[in-house]
C-alpha cells in the first residue's frame, strides 16, 4: 500500500468537503 496515495486522496477527499462547505456557507450567507 502507497501511503503517498493514500495521503492525496485523503487530501483530495478534505479539499472537496470544505469547497461544498463553502458552497452551503455561501449559499447560508446570501
Amino acid at each position: 500500500m502507497h501511503y503517498q496515495h493514500f495521503f492525496l486522496l485523503l487530501r483530495f477527499a478534505g479539499s472537496l468537503m470544505e469547497h461544498s462547505d463553502r458552497k452551503h456557507g455561501t449559499y447560508v450567507d446570501q
